[in-house]
């Protein structure tokens, strides 16, 4: 939440409004993410070492009621512990770059329990229980 309350400050907008517009508003992430990928694609300047560099990173998290909270390996601190991992993807060539996708890492305890699939919302598209 820390985040959406850094983004509504900036933005001087109403921090309950911006929570559910992440949350709870009916648009296609996907889409949008997609369509950054192909506009990226497009503008970086053409060159013969263009690649995608695909990398986690991981935050240090206190309690579990964050999606995909638990203890697992944390790269920025080098061991296990409770924290949140992403996997990102960036393209780049040299002196360009740009992250053009970003997944949650869903532990296979948090995948298993339907309970929190279901007050977290997480897709059924994801593979999580939903069976309860």
């Amino acid at each position: 939440m820390r985040n959406i309350e850094r983004i509504s400050e900036e933005l001087s907008v109403d921090y309950n409004q911006m929570q559910h517009f992440i949350t709870e508003s009916n648009w296609d992430a996907r889409a949008l993410v997609d369509q950054v990928a192909r506009k990226v694609s497009s503008i970086l300047p053409k060159r013969k070492l263009t690649g995608l560099i695909i990398d986690e990173s991981g935050w240090v998290k206190k309690g579990d009621k964050s999606v995909g909270v638990g203890p697992q390996y944390c790269g920025n601190i080098g061991k296990i512990a409770n924290c949140q991992v992403a996997v990102f993807g960036c393209l780049s060539n040299g002196d360009f770059a740009s992250i053009v996708d970003a997944r949650l890492y869903l532990p296979k305890e948090c995948c298993n329990d339907p309970k929190c699939c279901e007050e977290a919302g997480i897709p059924k598209e994801t593979g999580c229980s939903r069976q309860k």
